[in-house]
């Protein structure tokens, strides 16, 4: 049987309006991630994305849209690379002789579904590459899309990208050390949805936007300290009245994680930290935490290490802690800031004193 990502949650807390997570290992913030991090997207949400990041959420089922688009997208690979020079040369500004040629991507199942393992945060999958005189010049990011006119600019053609789509590609461009991108958008109606085989690329249904990638270094640094904060700090940013996080929350919410007694918990709270033990019951004092935590330490302590970089949480001192103080610290720098406002530099001397005491016998 699979693993259900959901075994990990810790705590759905609803006064917060977030998830808590014991996860040791994460998935990359990819292409089509970064829009929904920085409000970029209609269609997903940071509380979503940081569901399926901590593996929480496997995320969207398929359906019609995301099968077509998966059919497409060699299809008009082919296309394009059997018409490069005819459909890029001019686009691209390039003169005659010049040799074009599409690079395929390395199969996502002999990547380890990922293009880029030498950056730990920022991953993806890309469409293929553009190559000018034998060498690699350009991204190349292939959509689908059922609706022309959101790019369309105001003389009626086709040069407006969706800003989450110019992220993703970007990205994927700053990754691979390159400065440009070529759109490669097929238009379908909504019987190709159904039959998306039998569709055949011509002139009229496709466009070619070419365009530089933008300046990703502010978006890549407010995406990393979002992860930071919220990926390596256990918890999900709060989830909101939405459509699409109230679907996440009822799929998380439908868990059943078996007997109450065999489950371990922390719980943050304003009233403060109550940690269980493994029959359920409740250590009040001092004592019976530190005992309480020394357990859990012992028995499942080796499962849950990670490296330690919490933003605004850790210096030198924080990296190798055990993970249940780390939550313990995020938990409750979360509260000091939501009851003061400070910023996360303003809860480090309480943090260091808080990590004293847990760390003491």
């Amino acid at each position: 049987m699979a693993f259900d990502g959901r075994a990990s949650i810790v705590d759905i807390d609803e006064e917060e309006r977030t998830v808590v997570f014991d996860v040791y290992r994460f998935k990359k913030i990819t292409g089509t991630r970064m829009g929904p991090i920085l409000g970029k997207s209609d269609f997903s949400s940071p509380f979503k994305i940081a569901c399926e990041i901590a593996g929480l959420y496997p995320g969207d089922k398929p359906n019609k849209y995301l099968e077509a688009g998966n059919v497409i997208e060699p299809i008009l690979r082919n296309y394009l690379a059997k018409n490069v020079v005819q459909l890029l040369q001019g686009p691209m500004g390039l003169g005659e002789g010049v040799r074009i040629g599409v690079e395929e991507p390395v199969e996502k199942e002999l990547c380890g579904y990922d293009h880029f393992h030498d950056n730990k945060v920022f991953g993806g999958l890309v469409d293929g590459y553009i190559q000018i005189d034998g060498k690699r010049d350009t991204i190349l990011e292939i959509k689908t899309s059922h609706d022309r006119s959101k790019w369309l600019d105001e003389e009626g053609r086709v040069t407006v990208v969706p800003e989450s789509y110019i992220l993703q590609a970007s990205l994927y461009a700053e990754l691979s050390k390159l400065d440009r991108i070529v759109f490669l958008v097929g238009f379908l109606e909504d019987e190709d949805y159904d039959r998306p085989k039998s569709w055949v690329p011509t002139p009229e249904n496709t466009a070619i936007i070419v365009m530089d990638k933008m300046d990703m270094a502010e978006p890549m640094r407010l995406c990393e300290e979002w992860y930071n904060e919220y990926i390596k700090g256990g918890y999900t940013p709060e989830w909101s009245d939405s459509a699409t996080d109230q679907e996440v929350l009822k799929y998380l919410r439908a868990y059943k994680p078996g007997s109450p007694g065999k489950r371990r918990r922390v719980y943050y709270r304003k009233r403060g930290l109550r940690i269980y033990g493994s029959q359920g019951r409740r250590h009040q004092s001092n004592e019976g935490s530190r005992q309480a935590h020394e357990r859990w330490r012992g028995r499942e302590g080796h499962r849950h290490r990670q490296e330690g970089d919490r933003q605004g949480l850790q210096g030198a001192e924080g990296r190798g802690q055990d993970r249940l103080t780390r939550q313990v610290q995020v938990g409750a720098c979360r509260m000091i800031r939501k009851a003061s406002g400070e910023s996360p530099d303003a809860c480090k001397p309480f943090i260091r004193v808080l990590s004293a005491f847990i760390g003491a016998g």
